[in-house]
């Protein structure tokens, strides 16, 4: 009888805990909403734009990466990639990102 109890007690402090986390994110991703939505500055606008011009597979693994938080290993099992592929490709689009904002911060160069 005492394992039977130990057992639902357990399960009863993780529901519990399920229960706080979920609370946690929803409260969480409404703030963030709330705060993204107050944010929106010309450098957001500057960079949705620049990632947009990016080449398809190259923005696809700079939002992967940046905006739903992957690891470069993580990437590649999602595109099915190698891992050094990620890696690269990661490092030219933030070169060509580097560039694009270049051009926006200084509008003579583009003459």
């Amino acid at each position: 009888m005492w394992l039977f109890v130990v057992a639902r007690n357990t399960l009863l402090n993780s529901r519990r805990g399920d229960r706080r986390r979920s609370a946690a994110v929803t409260r969480l991703s409404e703030r963030i909403a709330i705060q993204a939505s107050d944010a929106e500055t010309d450098t957001a606008v500057e960079l949705r734009l620049a990632i947009s011009r990016l080449p398809a597979e190259l923005s696809e693994i700079i939002r992967l990466t940046y905006w739903d938080g992957f690891s470069s290993a993580e990437v590649a099992q999602i595109l099915g990639l190698n891992a050094s592929t990620v890696r690269t490709r990661l490092s030219q689009a933030r070169a060509q990102l580097r560039t694009e904002l270049a051009l926006w911060d200084d509008p003579i160069a583009t003459d």
